[in-house]
């Protein structure tokens, strides 16, 4: 090989190997050097140690040293730790770490899917109880252990998250044991399209997340469950009319007609999300007609419909094939 060859070659190896600052974390009186893939982040080993007793022990191992010329002539070694998290999961745990662990992500604007699944994987994988916490509690506004947030479409779904991250959830879930939380985000699943389901999703750093195959059987399983828990709950909302009613045959002959109107829309009678208020659809036949059921009927729907819905809730983990110890569908006072 010819003198010249050789040095392109020298030159494309250490190109190769120059580590890559990050831009965000990158402290020029930090005192510890931490590695993700190829990305370097010069961070204080202090606040770390202090909120992590798994990087304290590992600052306590010794380290190579990081001798950088490149912070000029006061430069000083720091130690390096490799670890094997993406740069993009540290990046969103070390938000939450400098300057302290008091810092919320969630104060000013809603985090995505990615911050907040970062933050539970690697705050359960270091010990750092107050990040999982913080993460959880954001996740419980929307996954909550009601059925109101499945009352409407989609509301059940963070804003910066997307419908396919609820296979996410589940797999958070799993890895801290919450179990309430598993089985909100287990409906969240059976919401999902089949390719979707089975396929996941990719994250920000390209690591696929996909449910386990025990997990994907449940959900297959539950979408039937589900679908006749919705035709069941329809038939016994809107059988009878309310006993007060004064307009009986009049009530009844409306009611049917909504009834019948409803079956031949998509989302409802067969809905594999029966937990869909009735409401809005009520409203909508009514208001393009002169017509409508009496006072007391309407608000015996309205109350039937939540009676159902509750008395339904409660039986939700045998729906998806759960074993959930106490639960009573009470975000309150369900334990775990």
């Amino acid at each position: 090989m010819s003198e010249c060859g050789a040095s392109r070659k020298r030159a494309r190896v250490e190109s190769l190997e120059k580590p890559v600052r990050d831009e965000e974390f990158w402290f020029e009186d930090g005192t510890i050097t931490l590695v993700a893939g190829d990305v370097h982040f010069l961070v204080y080993k202090g606040i770390l140690a202090n909120n992590s007793p798994v990087f304290n022990d590992m600052f306590f191992l010794p380290q190579p040293l990081d001798h950088d010329d490149s912070r000029g002539p006061t430069s000083w070694a720091t130690p390096v730790v490799h670890l094997s998290d993406s740069p993009e999961d540290l990046r969103h745990l070390l938000r939450l770490q400098m300057p302290g662990k008091d810092s919320r992500f969630f104060t000013s604007s809603d985090p995505s899917f990615h911050a907040i699944s970062a933050c539970i994987r690697l705050g359960h994988k270091y010990q750092m109880e107050h990040v999982v916490q913080q993460a959880l509690e954001y996740l419980t506004i929307y996954y909550r252990s009601d059925y109101q947030n499945f009352g409407r479409a989609n509301a059940h779904i963070p804003p910066n998250f997307h419908a396919e991250h609820a296979v996410g959830v589940v797999n958070m879930a799993r890895l801290v044991d919450k179990p309430s939380l598993l089985a909100v985000a287990m409906l969240a699943c059976c919401q999902l399209e089949g390719p979707v389901l089975v396929a996941g999703f990719v994250r920000e750093d390209g690591t696929p997340e996909a449910l386990t195959q025990e997990d994907l059987g449940l959900c297959i399983q539950a979408k039937e469950s589900l679908i006749r828990a919705s035709l069941d709950l329809a038939l016994r909302v809107y059988a009878p009319v309310s006993s007060q009613c004064r307009i009986k045959p009049s009530c009844r002959k409306l009611l049917h007609m909504f009834f019948n109107s409803t079956r031949k829309q998509d989302g409802y009678m067969t809905s594999v999300n029966p937990f869909l208020s009735w409401s809005i659809p009520l409203a909508h036949f009514f208001r393009t007609r002169q017509e409508s059921p009496c006072d007391e009927c309407i608000v015996q729907l309205g109350l039937s419909n939540d009676i159902e819905r509750d008395a339904l809730w409660k039986t939700l983990p045998s729906l998806l094939g759960l074993e959930i110890a106490g639960w009573i569908g009470d975000s309150q006072v369900l334990p775990g």
